[in-house]
């Protein structure tokens, strides 16, 4: 899903409560870029990193016109292709071959010369008679066996109208199952995937509105998609409109058997829109959580996650309002190492995917821009 650039400018402003009280602050140290390549007006959906040929591949759009684009670890353009819709989700497999969820369809790409060598078209996500409309998003995951998942959501912001779908396909794009649900109570406010690269785990985590209460909720499926644990409210991040964190947007991220699931929103006791981050296992306990600029009026939002292969620590990408680029280093107990901001701000400057590659080099991409540091 992606919401004009703006609404996260006023929402934050909002969330920041126009607070100028004196206090301590996490104050991110400012960075300048290793490298950096803007765009324009292309505006990147995605982006994912062949581990074996440290090389990034970027979706996204411009306009009416879908395009994946080749870099090599200096940002140095090494091909690119467009077509005439939007590309939302990227993938590579252990041969390196290239995987595109675009409106509707799946696509393979051969890495050399990025031509399609395959596609499939999707059967289309149907929700409840008088639930058109509402927002919905797209997004693939894949795991070490070479399994490609791909998520789908539609009603978003409509009551009862939330329909979930998780469908798995091999290499050759055929269908190996699928799962879906629908949202029996409230409202569906937001959702991403993640799958376990170790484990082939798949995970779903989001946000339902039910009246005055705001619950985050995480499901958990085996590789073949089975339904092996969820919950509905998870009691760390989820409250009411009168107490208890509401936290829009959650991201998250699975390797060796744990989650990381992170959000942004004005905590209890917090001044502006903070950023929390929390580790659970695969039963769904706790296994270390902390919130980022909790004692600063800044407003924070968190827009991206991703685990360093290497090291195992954890990075966040967002914006600090008003200032730039944030990226915050965690430790794999999800406790903050470090954080820098890039003091870039014109008013779109939004990081929508984080990678990293086999030497713990950090890449950003959002609208218009695509950052190493």
């Amino acid at each position: 899903m992606r919401v004009g650039n703006w609404w996260y400018v006023l929402l934050a402003l909002v969330l920041m409560g126009i607070s100028l009280m004196v206090g301590a602050q996490q104050t991110p140290t400012p960075f300048q870029p290793t490298e950096v390549v803007t765009l324009g007006f292309e505006s990147m959906t995605d982006m994912a990193i062949d581990l074996t040929t440290n090389v990034l591949y970027v979706v996204g759009y411009s306009g009416d016109q879908g395009f994946l684009e080749k870099y090599d670890t200096n940002l140095v353009l090494k091909k690119q292709t467009s077509w005439g819709r939007s590309a939302y989700s990227v993938v590579v497999d252990s041969a390196s071959f290239v995987y595109v969820m675009e409106s509707g369809k799946l696509l393979k790409f051969n890495p050399t010369n990025l031509k399609v060598v395959d596609e499939v078209v999707m059967e289309p996500l149907e929700g409840r008679s008088g639930c058109s409309g509402g927002w919905g998003s797209h997004q693939m995951g894949i795991a070490a066996n070479d399994d490609i998942y791909v998520f789908r959501y539609r009603g978003g912001g409509k009551p009862l109208c939330g329909k979930l779908c998780i469908d798995r396909y091999n290499t050759d794009l055929e269908p190996q199952g699928s799962t879906s649900w629908e949202i029996q109570q409230g409202t569906l406010l937001f959702a991403s995937m993640a799958v376990d690269p170790t484990t082939s785990d798949v995970y779903v985590s989001g946000q339902i509105r039910k009246g005055d209460e705001f619950c985050c909720f995480l499901k958990r499926f085996d590789g073949q998609l089975n339904n092996k644990r969820e919950r509905d409210c998870l009691n760390s991040m989820s409250g009411t409109t009168s107490s208890g964190p509401k936290l829009a947007e959650t991201r998250i991220v699975a390797d060796s058997g744990f989650v990381y699931i992170t959000a942004y929103g004005k905590l209890p006791g917090g001044r502006g829109s903070d950023i929390w981050l929390e580790k659970f296992d695969k039963g769904f306990s706790s296994a270390g959580c902390s919130s980022w600029g909790w004692q600063s009026s800044d407003a924070d939002i968190a827009k991206g996650i991703a685990i360093d292969p290497a090291s195992q620590d954890v990075y966040v990408v967002g914006v600090r309002i008003l200032q730039g680029i944030l990226v915050i280093k965690y430790d794999n107990n999800a406790q903050p190492l470090w954080s820098k901001v890039w003091k870039v701000w014109g008013g779109g400057s939004i990081p929508e995917a984080v990678v990293i590659d086999s030497s713990s080099n950090v890449y950003v991409a959002g609208d218009g821009f695509i950052l190493k540091l």
